[in-house]
């Protein structure tokens, strides 16, 4: 028997998703901005569980072999680790949102910026980025 319905609750994946420069975001239903995310459950492993997590909320689904791991960081909120990942996707895809999510945006991160001065915006999705852009 499987358990792939068991969360483990200690765990979350993350993928940022670009597309020339521009950040595909996701808002909350509570009105912050994130990156798709979820915990992991039990028996999978980080990249099933953060390639699951985006196809239930957007509906995207990328290649795994074009995922880079950009590391992990603690969610300071919850105290839970958060494994993050990059993807370039070959085009802007309009994203099937699930019911845990009321819109989307494809911004840069100038934009990014701009909108964390007036609406909420989550700690991966800043750090995923900063990540993704950081001197090799």
């Amino acid at each position: 028997m499987k358990l792939y319905h068991i969360i483990d609750t200690k765990t979350v994946t993350a993928i940022l998703c670009t597309y020339k420069g521009h950040i595909l975001t996701t808002q909350r239903k509570d009105g912050r901005w994130s990156l798709p995310k979820g915990h992991r459950k039990i028996g999978e492993d980080l990249i099933t569980a953060a390639l699951r997590e985006l196809a239930e909320e957007t509906d995207i689904r990328p290649d795994p072999d074009d995922l880079s791991y950009l590391g992990a960081m603690s969610h300071p909120r919850r105290n839970t680790p958060v494994h993050l990942y990059h993807t370039e996707l070959p085009n802007p895809i309009i994203p099937i949102l699930n019911d845990e999510h009321v819109d989307y945006r494809w911004c840069t991160y100038d934009q990014l910026l701009a909108m964390q001065k007036s609406e909420p915006i989550d700690i991966t999705l800043a750090t995923a980025y900063e990540r993704y852009h950081a001197p090799a």
